[in-house]
C-alpha cells in the first residue's frame, strides 16, 4: 500500500501548497518568509503595508507583483 503525503499546508496567516507561497493575509509590517519557501506566488503579497521582509536563500522565483502595493523600499 502506497501512503501519500499531503504537502499542503494551511498555516494562518500564510497559504503554502508545497514550497509555493501562495498568500499572505496576516497584518504584520514586518517578517520573515518560512524556510522551504522556494517561489512567491503572483501578487502574495499584494496590498500588504509591508515594511520589511527577510526572504530565504532558497526562494529562486517570485512571481509577477508579489509586492505590488506595499510600502517595501524600492
Amino acid at each position: 500500500m502506497q501512503e501519500t503525503i499531503d504537502l499542503s499546508i494551511s498555516s494562518d496567516p500564510f497559504s503554502i501548497e508545497g514550497s509555493l507561497l501562495v498568500k499572505y493575509t496576516g497584518t504584520e509590517n514586518a517578517l520573515v518568509i518560512p524556510e522551504g519557501i522556494t517561489t512567491i506566488g503572483k501578487e502574495a503579497f499584494y496590498g500588504v503595508k509591508l515594511r520589511s521582509i527577510i526572504i530565504p536563500e532558497g526562494v529562486t522565483v517570485i512571481g509577477k507583483y508579489a509586492f505590488a502595493h506595499t510600502k517595501l523600499p524600492r
